[in-house]
């Protein structure tokens, strides 16, 4: 082969060997293109994603406002006041305890509702002389002790009571004293008692114009808030029944709005699926933490029929209520979730049991058996493992009815919630007292009943008050009927993007949000 010959074929392989890298060099930068082109795109899909979750984050937060705005309705001025809607409010009458005082009595012990049972016709009366200015008085009103922690909407003072046969009618002043009778102020207009039958007597309200408060009843051991009828013309002798307070009384149930709007009948959070922007508040359930069992304050045999009421092996549940109460010896509950660090205390534990414990319900300073302060459960709204761990505990009980007993309540707050522990109005029927008498098919006994009455109730009498209530009985806590702090999990969605942000909030009952009456006392993101 000649040299011309060599030097092409030496010239074809050369450019054999650009023509390979240069396609080579072309694939490499193809494939950096469509790299940058494929980091340019994951890097705009991050950042979409970042956005739709800040987004997302505070649709959650629009949510709690929403959830707060229907707190701030349910407490507002507007609201009715008609106590047979059902969960708003709710007007037990309250009696006095002690007996009581006055000028021209005959048999004074019987100015308080005394019956072989509250639903008793037989009319009990003391005698008021029938000269002027004689007056009967009546103080220290037990159910304060139950009561004290639920804001007052209005107060009446109320008589039940005939006259003597014959003769012009009875024309009584109802008033009150703030200063243990130094000084009466009038409760409204006079009543006229006309009636002579002790079937149909007389039962009449007046209005207490500035509502005292809980305070007021409180003060000097009960002795400084006084009510009495003062006899201001008339010539007969007048019968009285008994002398009363009626409260009206906001009450937190969950056939109410605020309830029911972004929860079903068994507590599930609903799908609301509220607009707002490019996304929506998928739910925003609201709990009452009035509901819940306080970890600060609950005896260890409550936290203990909790767990166990929640699925927790008793042995176990057993062990970490110790563990509870040794805890917070030192380490007082400040959030639920400090409860994880609980000695024995593991996730799905802890999963069991968060939504039912709480540190932020109010207390009760005011309980009389046994001393020292306790966190009342919510009659109205607690869920059903609550109100089992509520009477489990009370050894009088069959082993069975603490379920049975809070199925019952579960079923009878859905339409007629419960306004009190005792209700002296022989017309109510919203009290704990006489839900319990109808409960004989499985608490046969008046023993079983007594305690179940006993452990609920911060004062110490019996419906009787003739004798006091024993001790015994009382192992949990008692119940109350509304509730001054709330809880709201609110989730935000904008496009795959989930947030879900937690509020707890303390209402006062007048919910001045603009005086500082709303007190923020926690918030927390959810770990998605």
């Amino acid at each position: 082969m000649d040299s011309s010959s060599d030097n092409r074929a030496a010239g074809i392989n050369q450019s054999g060997v650009s023509a390979i890298i240069i396609v080579m060099l072309m694939l490499i930068m193809s494939a950096l293109g469509l790299a940058i082109i494929s980091m340019t795109n994951f890097s705009s899909l991050i950042a979409i994603n970042q956005l739709s979750a800040a987004q997302a984050f505070y649709i959650a937060e629009a949510g709690i406002e929403r959830a707060v705005g229907a707190i701030r309705e349910d407490t507002s001025t507007t609201q009715t006041i008609d106590d047979t809607a059902a969960g708003y409010c709710v007007t037990p009458c309250l009696d006095a305890y002690v007996a009581p005082t006055g000028t021209g009595l005959t048999n004074p012990t019987r100015a308080l509702f005394y019956g072989t049972s509250l639903t008793s016709t037989t009319f009990y009366y003391c005698t008021l002389a029938a000269t002027v200015n004689y007056n009967l008085v009546v103080y220290d009103f037990q159910q304060r002790y139950n009561l004290s922690g639920t804001p007052i909407k209005a107060m009446e003072i109320g008589i039940r009571a005939t006259k003597a046969s014959g003769g012009t009618n009875s024309v009584i002043q109802l008033g009150y004293s703030l200063n243990g009778g130094g000084s009466w102020t009038n409760a409204g207009s006079t009543v006229t008692i006309s009636s002579t039958s002790t079937t149909t007597p007389d039962f009449v309200f007046r209005t207490i114009a500035v509502t005292p408060s809980w305070s007021d009843l409180m003060a000097g051991s009960g002795a400084n808030f006084r009510i009495r009828a003062l006899l201001t013309s008339g010539n007969r002798a007048t019968n009285i029944d008994y002398l009363c307070i009626r409260v009206t009384l906001k009450a937190d149930v969950v056939t109410e709005p605020w309830y029911t709007t972004f929860k079903d009948s068994t507590g599930n959070p609903l799908t609301v699926n509220i607009p707002m922007g490019t996304g929506a508040v998928v739910s925003a359930p609201i709990d009452d933490e009035q509901g819940k069992v306080h970890l600060n304050y609950a005896a260890q045999s409550l936290l203990s029929s909790l767990m166990v009421a929640c699925g927790v092996a008793s042995a176990t549940a057993s062990t970490l209520a110790t563990n509870i109460v040794t805890y917070r010896g030192s380490n007082w509950f400040d959030t639920v979730e400090e409860l994880q660090n609980v000695s024995g205390m593991t996730s799905t534990i802890y999963n069991q049991v968060r939504n039912y414990v709480t540190v932020y319900s109010w207390v009760n300073p005011n309980v009389q058996r046994t001393t020292g302060s306790r966190a009342p459960i919510n009659i109205n709204t607690a869920p059903l493992q609550v109100l089992q761990a509520v009477f489990d505990p009370i050894a009088a009980i069959g082993a069975t009815d603490h379920t049975t007993l809070a199925n019952a309540i579960i079923a009878r707050r859905a339409t007629v919630p419960f306004s009190s522990m005792v209700s002296s109005n022989p017309a109510d029927t919203a009290d704990f007292h006489r839900f319990i008498e109808t409960q004989t098919s499985y608490l046969t006994t008046t023993t079983e009943r007594n305690a179940v009455k006993e452990n609920c109730d911060a004062s110490y009498y019996n419906v009787t008050q003739t004798t006091s209530w024993a001790s015994a009985n009382v192992t949990t806590t008692e119940f109350c009927y509304s509730s001054n702090v709330y809880s709201v999990t609110s989730t935000g969605k904008v496009q795959n993007a989930y947030r879900e942000t937690r509020r707890v909030f303390e209402d006062d009952g007048t919910f001045n949000i603009t005086s500082g009456a709303l007190t923020l006392n926690y918030w927390k993101e959810l770990v998605p």
